[in-house]
Order: structure tokens, then sequence, then C-alpha cells
């Protein structure tokens, strides 16, 4: 019983810091849209996010972030 519980707890922690993330790279790519670089890369440090890629395709962004083991991307157009 015990370990069910505890088992639930981490899974419950760690789809937590995934939905974190993907909020976080959500924000930093319409940082990047709306604002620039500058403005996004200073939110990412806001939210303790390291911005670890950046592409520009046809006025489609796409940003990858990273905290920790944590990856994710996020994409938005012009």
């Amino acid at each position: 019983m015990v370990a069910g519980v505890c088992a639930l707890v981490f899974v419950t922690q760690r789809l937590q810091l995934i939905a974190s993330i993907q909020r976080d790279a959500d924000a930093v790519v319409l940082a990047y849209v709306s604002h620039g670089a500058a403005d996004a890369q200073r939110l990412a440090a806001y939210l303790h996010v390291e911005i670890v890629a950046t592409e520009e395709t046809d006025g489609m962004v796409t940003i990858t972030v990273r905290n920790g083991s944590l990856t994710s991307v996020a994409s938005a157009s012009h």
C-alpha cells in the first residue's frame, strides 16, 4: 500500500514538472514572437529555464527550453 502511494506521488510530481516546463516553453516562444529574442531570454531567466535552441523558418519560431533534465519544445508563428 505504501509503495503504491509513493509511486503515485512520484508520478504526479513528474507530470506536474512536465506540464510546468511545457507552459514555460509556450510562454517563452510567445514572448519571442511578440517582443523579440531579448525579452524571451529575460522571461526564460525569470522562469528558471534555459533556451537551448531557437529556429525560425517561414515565419514559424520553434524554441527548445531546458530545466534540469527536462526539455520542452514550443512553436508559434509571427
